[in-house]
């Protein structure tokens, strides 16, 4: 037998594997392994590769790459500093030796011009520097010099680098060229070049490097986010650059109360958000939806179809938003806190709202993003978690840290101003006391003041009483204890409770008197008789009162003691500009818990 051996030769192939390095492992040594001066590089605490040298010089940090005749780079920079000539980077892309006087290659580099610097793309032939072209003037001449940025090389030698200088991965095409002067296949060297004075030598930072074969790019656009930018115009983000030439206004966009847009043009600069102009107006205090349907990003990939809720903020009138509660005078170890609520129909933004103190001058902004919906309730202080813990809250989700004024343990101001062209526009104010506060109590350490009816005057005294002992003397958050909305259906003067407790039980605490007047300029006179037509308090005299008003009896005489159980008698004079007098007789019943 005869054996027949056959020797079969197949291509000699390899297998090419990309060059990535996040940083995220926190070293340098290996996967991948990076040389030169790595005693001055350190991986820092947010996994960022950052210069780290002992005093000013050169540093140049290194790794070996394999590459192709079409090869892509992609990389992260921030320069701490405006560039110039003595603190300057040169970012290797390919090297063939790491002698700089003789090596061949191509780098960008960084640090030439100051001011108007641009990132220079640049040929190195046995050491002689040729620029080959240069990105956007100035776009890396301020302080910090912050890019992301992709270089593309196709095997016909045609160069293409891609930059963001906010640092996301919002690309924009920067310059493109050809030179297929230097073989780009096999081993080379890319790398980190530092040059740096004695007071940048911690000031260069880099991240998420890739070097590899180009990605197609194959998934469609997300809808990343939408914002009203002003009367009749959204604002539309996506993850990536969008074609703008296949849009159709008509087509693409809806919002229902709104339709469709009259035009759609890119956001100068970023090409991945669209400005939507509509006819109709957009109106705080109405949730839109907004629907995107296919649109497609650069490479052709469309997006599938998406919705989003959206509305519209503005900032506060007078009559918008009130003082609906305040603790000035917290246990010991607590926190003041204040309390707003949103009376009016629209979504209001405190962005350009400040709290003052007018009886100490002091004065602290609100933190940027809050937003108040219609009849939104919330309360702000330094110290979120004793306001919980304290009171037992039930919306702890609407107590947020704010920075306050100081607050005086017996009497102060609490002021709300919104910035309007230039100047301060008083939004509403209260002149606190704690004299305002339920005569009966023990003490008032810990116990807020909080508004009967949100719309009441904040600096009349009856808008104000002491929080109910059942909800441990405070509703940060939530619905006032002593909350009341007035009856109108009642006529001119009208009693919103003939029974009440004052008690502390947070139910019915208060004898309320309404007043729906159609004209201003009325004088009342209140007294409170017991059942045998003694004079128990007086409650009110000749007080100008306003159109839509109350006045209230916590059950505390004249002598400062608490009201018997039993029957009572309201009389109620009301007197007009032109001297007609009203009266309102009512009897009514104060009450409480038998022993």
């Amino acid at each position: 037998m005869r054996l027949i051996v056959l020797l079969i030769l197949f291509p000699f192939a390899t297998c090419f594997s990309q060059f990535i390095d996040d940083f995220s492992d926190g070293e340098l040594t290996q996967n991948p392994t990076w040389q030169g001066d790595v005693d001055n590089f350190i991986v820092n605490e947010d996994f960022q590769l950052q210069l780290n040298a002992p005093e000013a010089g050169n540093s140049f940090l290194y790794s070996s790459v394999e590459l192709l005749d079409s090869i892509e780079w992609e990389f992260y920079f921030l320069l701490d500093f405006s560039p110039s000539t003595s603190n300057s980077l040169k970012i290797f892309l390919s090297l063939d030796n790491l002698n700089f006087s003789e090596a061949n290659g191509y780098f960008l580099e960084i640090g030439e011009s100051g001011a108007s610097d641009a990132i220079q793309f640049k040929r190195l032939d046995n050491g002689s520097e040729i620029t080959l072209g240069s990105a956007t003037m100035g776009a890396v001449g301020s302080d910090p010099a912050v890019a992301r940025v992709k270089v593309k090389k196709t095997e016909n030698g045609t160069w293409t680098l891609w930059a963001d200088y906010n640092g996301t991965n919002f690309l924009l095409e920067e310059l493109s060229l050809s030179d297929a002067t230097h073989s780009m296949v096999g081993t080379r060297w890319f790398g980190f070049d530092c040059t740096y004075t004695s007071t940048r030598t911690d000031k260069f930072f880099f991240d998420d490097v890739r070097i590899g074969i180009p990605v197609a790019d194959v998934i469609g656009p997300e809808l990343l986010g939408i914002e009203v930018s002003d009367a009749n115009c959204f604002r539309v983000t996506y993850n990536e650059n969008i074609d703008v030439s296949n849009l159709d206004p008509i087509s693409l966009y809806i919002i229902p109360n709104i339709g469709n847009p009259i035009f759609i043009e890119e956001v100068a600069g970023s090409p991945n958000v669209l400005n939507l102009k509509f006819t109709a107006e957009i109106e705080s205090g109405i949730i839109y939806t907004f629907c995107s349907e296919e649109v497609f990003d650069e490479s052709g990939n469309p997006s599938s179809m998406e919705c989003e809720e959206l509305f519209l903020t503005t900032s506060p009138k007078a009559g918008d938003l009130y003082v609906n509660e305040i603790l000035f005078n917290p246990i010991s170890g607590g926190s003041d806190f204040i309390e707003l609520i949103n009376t009016s129909s629209k979504f209001i933004t405190l962005d350009e709202v400040s709290i003052v103190n007018n009886a100490n001058g002091q004065s602290k902004s609100f933190e940027l993003g809050h937003v108040l919906l219609p009849n939104e309730i919330m309360a702000f202080t330094e110290d979120v978690e004793h306001q919980i813990d304290t009171y037992s809250s039930l919306a702890p989700e609407n107590i947020v840290f704010q920075d306050l004024p100081a607050f005086n343990a017996d009497e102060g101001n609490v002021s709300l101003y919104v910035q309007s062209n230039s100047q301060q526009i008083l939004i509403d104010s209260f002149d606190y006391s704690e004299d305002l506060h339920f005569v009966l109590l023990d003490n008032e350490k810990g116990v807020s003041l909080e508004k009967l009816r949100a719309t009441a005057s904040s600096n009349d005294p009856n808008s104000w009483h002491s929080a109910s002992e059942n909800v441990l003397f405070a509703t940060p958050g939530y619905t006032n204890s002593n909350f009341f909305v007035p009856n109108t259906e009642e006529g001119r003067i009208s009693f919103e409770n003939l029974m009440f407790s004052p008690n502390g039980d947070g139910f019915e605490e208060l004898l309320i008197i309404s007043f729906n007047l159609e004209t201003p300029g009325h004088l009342a006179t209140v007294k409170i008789f017991d059942d045998r037509g003694y004079l128990v308090k007086d409650l009110s005299s000749n007080q100008l009162i306003g159109t839509n008003t109350f006045i209230s009896w916590d059950g505390v005489t004249d002598e400062g003691v608490k009201a018997k159980v039993g029957i009572y008698i309201a009389l109620v004079e009301l007197v007009d500009v032109n001297g007609s007098v009203e009266y309102e007789k009512k009897s009514f019943v104060l009450a409480d818990f038998l022993d």
